[in-house]
Parts: C-alpha cells; structure tokens; sequence
C-alpha cells in the first residue's frame, strides 16, 4: 500500500463451516490450489500488512500450525468461545491492544476479493479523519443472508448502521445494498467500541457490525466503500466452492492471456494460484497446474498433463498424458513425452524421456536418453534411494535402476537390464538372461495344442 500508515490485518477463520458437510474445516478447503485461509493471508502480503492475525478456533490450531511454521511473523488468536464476529476480534486484543493506524478486518471464507478493493477500503477512511471505520457494502436485492446497509439519508456517503436479515423491518429487507462484512477500522477506536458491544437478543452473538451504530453515538462517522459481487462472495456450500473455482479460474486465465501464454482451449486449463508463466508459452487442452509451478519461455505443455511443484525451463516439452510431481526439475531443452512420471527428479539439458517411464529421486544429466518402460526403484519399503545418471548416458527400453544407483558419463545400458550395481563411464551394461531356441519346437507344440482342443 501507499499509504504512510500501520496496517493491521484481522483475518477470522473460527466459524465451523457445517454447511460445507465435510470433515475438513471450511477454511482448509482448497481454491485454485490453496486453502481459503490462505487467500486471506496472501491478500496481507500484497497489501504489506504490518501485522497480520488470524483468529481461530481451540479444534484449528493444528490446522494452521504449518502455516505459522511456514511464516513465522503470523500471529494466531484463539477464539474460545464461538460468541460472534465481535468476539472473534476482541481475540486479538492481547497482540493488538498497542498497535497504530488501521486494522483490515478479513473473513477466511471470503477469498475472492482483490488487493485494489482492499486498499480502497482502507482509502476511503483515511480520507477523512472524523471517519473511525468504513465498511465494504455491495449491491445484493432480496439476499437472503447478507445483512442491510443503512446510510444516513443527508450524507449518504456515511452508514448510520447495519441491520442483520433477521432482525430487519420489511422496509429495510428490501433494501439493496448490502454489508460484505469486510471493514477498516482505526485501531485507536477499535476495542473501544468493541468492549461496548452487547449481545443479540435472539442469538446471544456479540455482532461485529453492531460497533457502526455504536461509533455513530460517539459521534464518530462510518463510511463505506462499494465492491462487485464476486470480490464479497462468501463461501459456505460446496456449490459456493465450485462457483468461486469458476471465477478464480477465469481471472487467473485471463491473467495469463495478458501475459501473452497461448491457450489452445481456455476452459479446460487448470491454473494454480501461483503458477508462473515466461514469454511464448504454449498450453494445449486439457492441462492441470498444481501449485509451484514455474514454466519457463518457450515451453510446451500437451494435452492431459499434470504438473505440480514442477520447474520447467526454457524450451521444455511436456506430455501429453504426463504427470510431474513435486520436487521435478526439467532443464532447458529437456523432453518428457506421453505416460510419463517424474517425481523429485532433474532432468538435464536437452535429455529426453519420451514414454512409458518412472523416475523417481534420481539427477539425469544433460544429453541423456532414456528408454520406454525404464524404471527407477527408488523405495525400498522403509526408505526412499537415489539414482544418479550423469550426461551422454543411453538407458535401453525396459530398463530397470534399482538405487542407490550411478551411471558414469557416455554409459550405455542394454534393453531389459536389471541394475543394481553402479556403471563405469563409457562401459556398456547388460544383465539378461541367455536366449535359448528349440529347433522345431514351435511347429510342434502348435500341433499338440491343437490336437487337444480338437479331442475336447
């Protein structure tokens, strides 16, 4: 942000989500590669939050701990009791009692809103120093959840308050403009008004919004700035998931396309959050990009791919019908064609893997070929192996590395070799067992067979 001023971000991630019907938490489900939760708190790191909290429940602690482990500056409150939104703030009051500027107040399940949306909102209520908070509101007629935004009829640039669903008159409920939820407050006004929050007559909830009615009557103004429908979009159901993937899907492609990535069908390609494309990129139908993915220029990626915690460098081709799994690394030139795996792997410069192939904690170097049906037996039941190839190396078809296994430069290995010593450079390496003929043998087992099957 531009702003010369502290922020704050709150992101609360309490709520239990029963409307999801799973096991997993609401926020822990994924959405274009990442779990909710962590949409928000990407949201503060492109923002530069000076601080970022999460409010959670006693049972998702676990859930977040990699996330805490993974940056080490996130706070995390707990919420102990599920008393309301207001209550889920009054959480962070031990880490934010001393803090300065604005806290932005974030909702897990609401992952769809955009930085510039954000920094609006925060925009609009440093405009105005008598302003203690502004809320995100949006256009939503006859919504059957979304509470209803009061604006004051003289200054209709300011709330006077917002009236849950549930406890609204007729005239109110048909308003349209509705509370998103999301809101910047000054945090030197912050707990003071949530300290004088009382709780709902009919849930008992300490609401978040009731401090706008509360700041009103400490003469304080409220103001609000509007966002589209899809930035404010909750998720509660499954099918709020599957409509948020659509979206997120179309922002994420139309991003690419500016970028100048050449989709041959955009509706069948799958991009991850944080997938990174060069320049002359081509995506054929049907590809799938899990997260940490980085595709170098001029990179081919062929129909019915799936790529995952992959680097390909410049002028890789990949598939169709391969699978790149964490951990894989292919170098420049490098070639992995059809049924395909590669898992924890480097393939070098210009190397080729064109079918039917595993590798698996293995280092191939450049210039290599590796033949269809070649296997690395990299798991020994208890621990994982490594195999190493070094360059100029040809591995003939159905060839079986069982690691730890190296192969020196410019060694051949022979079709439907066994492994399991290491290969000198430059030397050729066999392991078959002898072919035997039987003169005649054919001809007369022919005869036996079909002797049988006449006498039956």
């Amino acid at each position: 942000m531009s702003h010369n001023v502290s922020l704050h971000v709150i992101v609360l991630a309490a709520g239990h989500g029963t409307r999801m019907r799973s096991e997993i938490p609401k926020v822990m489900h994924t959405l274009s590669g990442f779990p909710l939760v962590e949409h928000a708190l990407l949201a503060a790191k492109n923002l530069k939050a000076t601080s970022t909290t999460l409010v959670v429940s006693p049972s998702l602690l676990p859930s977040v701990a990699p996330l805490q482990e993974k940056d080490s500056a996130l706070n995390v409150a707990v919420q102990q009791d599920a008393n309301g939104t207001a209550g889920a703030v009054l959480a962070t009051k031990d880490i934010l009692s001393h803090a300065q500027g604005v806290a932005l107040i974030l909702f897990a399940d609401t992952p769809l809103v955009r930085p510039q949306v954000l920094s609006a909102l925060v925009s609009t209520l440093l405009a105005d120093p008598k302003r203690a908070l502004t809320i995100l509101a949006l256009e939503a007629p006859n919504h059957p959840h979304y509470g209803r935004v009061i604006l004051d009829p003289d200054h209709p640039e300011r709330v006077t308050r917002i009236v849950e669903v549930k406890n609204a008159t007729p005239e109110e409920e048909a308003l349209s403009l509705c509370n998103a939820g999301l809101m910047a407050v000054r945090c030197e006004y912050l707990f003071e008004l949530l300290s004088q929050v009382t709780p709902n007559v009919l849930t008992k909830e300490l609401y978040l919004t009731d401090i706008i009615a509360l700041a009103r009557k400490a003469g304080l103004f409220v103001g609000w700035e509007k966002a589209d429908f899809t930035d404010a979009m909750g998720i509660n159901t499954r099918k709020d998931l599957a409509t948020a993937e659509i979206i997120m899907q179309g922002r994420l492609r139309e991003k690419a396309l500016d970028q100048g990535v050449m989709m041959v069908d955009v509706t069948t390609t799958y991009l991850s959050l944080d997938t990174t494309f060069g320049r002359d990129v081509i995506l054929y139908p049907h590809v799938y990009f899990g997260r940490g993915v980085t595709l170098g220029d001029e990179t081919q990626v062929h129909s019915f791919s799936h790529l995952e915690g992959a680097i390909l460098e410049k002028g890789v081709s990949v598939g169709p019908y391969a699978r790149l799994r964490p951990g894989t690394h292919l170098k420049e030139g490098a070639r992995v064609g059809n049924f395909v795996e590669l898992k924890a792997t480097t393939l070098g410069a210009h190397s080729k893997v064109n079918h039917l192939t595993y590798l698996g904690d293995s280092t191939v170097g450049d210039n290599c070929n590796i033949g269809a049906g070649t296997i690395t037996c990299n798991y020994d039941g208890q621990n994982k192996h490594k195999t190493h190839i070094e360059d100029d190396v040809f591995v003939g078809s159905n060839s079986t590395l069982i690691a730890p296994l190296h192969l020196g430069r410019g060694a051949y290995v022979g079709a439907g070799s066994t492994l399991t010593q290491n290969v000198a450079p430059g030397a050729l390496a066999l392991s078959r067992t002898p072919q035997k003929e039987i003169p005649g043998a054919a001809l007369r087992l022919q005869a036996r067979l079909s002797s049988k099957k006449e006498s039956s």
